[in-house]
Formats: structure tokens, C-alpha cells, sequence
């Protein structure tokens, strides 16, 4: 009786320890589209969302997302897609201030900067207040006389916390005007209908979501395990996370010993290319080996036109580095790929990110523990806006060396949008 009395009692504590979650149905519509299914999970850390096609899971305490489409499983870093939202936004404001510069027909500026704000989910600087309407069934958020949000005052109710994480949900996957998802908030409701009307360019997008249905769940859903990388850039991620952190520390403690031997050989060039790799690799200042010989390291005719290719004074002469750098890789020997990572930066720093990206691949798909070669591969995606790509270099390039100082600003950058955006955190 006891023994019965007791397994009672640990069922009941495991009850009142496990977590619900909340599971909403929705029905979308997109404009005269024909409706399709939505399932949004409410997690305490997480949320999901599913439709035929495509599943999406964002961890907010990992900072990670998991994307499940029919091709593949893949995860992202959470930082990607509010990078590309900012990145967005002040790109659409620099042109729309351009275009009013140039006496182009427009709206004007300011009812610009709410319409973005409308479609990113972000605040913008100078953007002035839409308007609220209240009708006995309805608030509708406007600009102007241009729709951006109606929320139904019918609804479901809601915690604060699971209200919080519904406007989350919204922001994420279709944005919505920070003056509405606050309302949303405020309501604690699931709202039986909820439409956005916004523009991502120059025609109207109308996003109606209705309410179908809502259940709670006890166990977290199982997501489908990530697939095989098949992407270019996934193949070489994936040859990086195989590596051993002995395989690492043994490879950066190789090329410091052949920088080292170079040296004693008064081979300079190979010695200098050496050195640098291996700051290259963990971010650390260059050795002081190296210093200690820089005299006669500098001496050498090779090393000065190497020194002086990597310093171009303007962007025009990029170009003559470059073949400077290719002139150089025969007598660099086995550092020639330590060249091939300079060019991919140098032709970064002139703005040219789909050569610099080839030369950056060249270089790592022979050697993918060169931690600070990942950072440039990374900011050629974010020159182009690819932000999930981006944060997969440079997520990769951490892990080889997480104490590499040439990371530092990307850390502010993740620090900066946490604190002016945690609404998406």
C-alpha cells in the first residue's frame, strides 16, 4: 500500500512539474489566395510554427533555428534574420531618402518609415506614430489612409507570458507594425482575425489570419533531425565542425613551427606567411618571434612587396595586389593558401563579395581551421544581405577559435541588436 501510495505521489509531482503548450490553428490568407493551414506552438523559450510546406522552430535561449522544408532539416542562427531585418530597413530608408532627394514622385519620407516599420516589425528613428481606430468589433492601426493592422476584439484569452510570445510569433513570420504587436499584447487574446496590409514593394500584400482552433499540449514536438549538408557552403561547415580540438590546437602549433624553422633557414617570405596564418588562426597578435627578427624579416626585398600589396592606398589598386599576391605563390610553396586568403580580403575591402567569396572557399576547403578567414567569408554574405549564411561562417569561425579578437565587432553587432531589439529575443 505504501509502495502504491508513493509511485501516486511521483506521478502527481511529475504532472505539476511538466510544462504545457499552447498549440493555436490558424487559416491564412494572402490577398485572393486560396486559405492555407498554420500551426503556431507557444513554448516558454521557443516557438514553432508550421505550414504545408515548411516548419520553422526559433530557441531563444540557444539562439538558434531549426528550418524543416521538404529538401532539407538546417539551423541558423536566431541573430540572421533580425541581422537581415536592420540590414533591410536601412537599406529601403537610404534609397527612399534618395529618391525624395531626387524629386521622385513618393509618398514622402515619413509614411515610408512607418510602412517598413510595418513590414520588418522594427522601430524605425524619426518615424512618426500611425493612427488607432476603434470600431465595436474591431482596432485598426493606420497611417494616413493606409491600412497596417486590424486586430478582432473577439478571441480567445491568453496569459501575459503566452500573449507575449503570439506577438513574437506574428513578428517573426510576417512582421506587423511594433504599435500593433504591442496591442496585441496588451489584449491578452488570441484575435479571431488578425490582418497586416503591407507593402514589400511596390504592390499591397493583405495577410488575413483567422483563428481555427487551439489545444494544449504536455510534451515538446519532436523536430526532424538535420540532413546532410548540400550546399557548397554547408560541405565546408560541416568539414570544419568535424574537426577535433586537438586537430585544431595541433594544426595551429605546426604552423607556428614552421614559421620557426623558416625563419632559421632565412627563408623570410615563408617565415612571414607562416606568422601570419597563425594570427589567422587564433586572432592572437603576431608572434614575437617575429619581432624580435622584424629588421631582417622586413629586410628582404619579397616581404616588402608582400607587405606593401596587402596596404593597397585605394581601392582602385586592389586589382595590382591581387597579381602581386598570384606572383608570389610559387616561392610561398605550401603558404600559398595564406595568399589565396588575403586576395578573398582584399577584394572584400573593394566591395567585390562574389570573387572575394571564391578565393575565400579556395583557401578554406584546403585548410578550414583558419578561424579569421571564416569572418571575411562571412562578411561577403553580409555584403549581399545573406545574412543566414554570414552567421553560419561566423558561428564556424568562433568555434575553431573562440578568444580570436577578430571577432569582437561581430559580438557587439549580436550584443546591440539584443538590447534594441528584445523583442525578438
Amino acid at each position: 500500500m505504501k509502495k502504491t501510495l508513493v509511485l501516486i505521489l511521483l506521478l502527481l509531482s511529475q504532472l505539476a512539474l511538466a510544462d504545457d503548450y499552447l498549440q493555436i490553428h490558424f487559416e491564412v490568407t494572402q490577398d485572393s489566395d486560396q486559405p492555407y493551414p498554420l500551426l503556431v506552438t507557444l513554448g516558454g523559450t521557443w516557438l514553432e510554427m508550421e505550414t504545408l510546406d515548411r516548419r520553422v522552430r526559433h530557441n531563444f535561449q540557444t539562439r538558434r533555428s531549426l528550418v524543416a522544408t521538404k529538401e532539407a532539416v538546417e539551423e541558423f542562427s536566431l541573430y540572421s534574420d533580425i541581422g537581415f531585418r536592420v540590414a533591410e530597413l536601412q537599406n529601403r530608408i537610404q534609397i527612399s531618402e534618395a529618391l525624395n532627394k531626387a524629386g521622385v514622385e513618393s509618398p514622402g519620407q515619413a509614411s515610408d518609415l512607418v510602412k517598413f516599420e510595418n513590414l520588418f516589425g522594427l522601430e524605425a528613428a524619426n518615424a512618426p506614430a500611425p493612427q488607432w481606430k476603434e470600431t465595436e468589433d474591431t482596432w485598426q492601426l493606420h497611417t494616413g489612409d493606409q491600412p497596417l493592422m486590424e486586430i478582432s476584439k473577439a478571441g480567445e484569452r491568453l496569459s501575459p507570458e503566452q500573449a507575449t510570445q503570439l506577438a513574437r510569433f506574428v513578428r517573426y513570420y510576417s512582421g506587423g507594425h511594433p504599435d500593433g504587436l504591442k496591442k496585441l499584447i496588451e489584449t491578452e487574446k488570441i484575435p479571431s482575425a488578425l490582418t497586416l496590409t503591407q507593402r514589400p514593394v511596390a504592390e499591397e500584400r493583405k495577410l488575413v489570419f483567422r483563428l481555427a482552433g487551439k489545444e494544449t499540449i504536455n510534451e515538446v514536438p519532436e523536430f526532424p533531425k538535420k540532413t546532410l549538408p548540400q550546399s557548397r557552403l554547408d560541405k565546408l561547415v560541416a568539414k570544419a565542425d568535424s574537426l577535433s580540438i586537438k586537430e585544431i590546437a595541433d594544426r595551429h602549433i605546426l604552423v607556428e613551427q614552421q614559421a620557426l624553422e623558416h625563419l632559421e633557414k632565412k627563408e623570410f617570405l615563408k617565415a612571414t606567411l607562416k606568422f601570419l596564418e597563425a594570427t589567422l588562426n587564433t586572432g592572437q597578435p603576431i608572434s614575437e618571434d617575429f619581432e624580435a627578427n622584424r629588421e631582417d624579416i622586413l629586410g628582404e626585398s619579397r616581404v616588402s612587396v608582400l607587405l606593401k600589396a596587402l596596404k593597397p592606398r585605394e581601392k582602385s589598386k586592389v586589382d595590382a595586389s591581387i597579381k602581386i599576391l598570384e606572383s608570389l605563390k610559387e616561392e610561398a610553396g605550401k603558404s600559398a593558401h595564406v595568399l589565396t586568403v588575403f586576395q578573398g580580403s582584399l577584394l572584400l575591402g573593394a566591395d567585390q563579395s562574389e570573387q572575394a567569396r571564391e578565393k575565400l572557399f579556395e583557401a578554406l576547403e584546403e585548410y578550414p581551421a583558419i578561424s579569421s578567414a571564416w569572418k571575411d567569408l562571412g562578411e561577403s554574405y553580409y555584403q549581399e544581405y545573406l545574412t543566414a549564411e554570414a552567421w553560419k561562417c561566423w558561428d564556424t569561425g568562433r568555434t575553431l577559435s573562440p578568444e580570436n579578437s577578430h571577432y569582437k565587432n561581430i559580438e557587439r553587432l549580436e550584443k546591440l541588436l539584443e538590447v534594441t531589439y528584445p523583442e525578438f529575443f
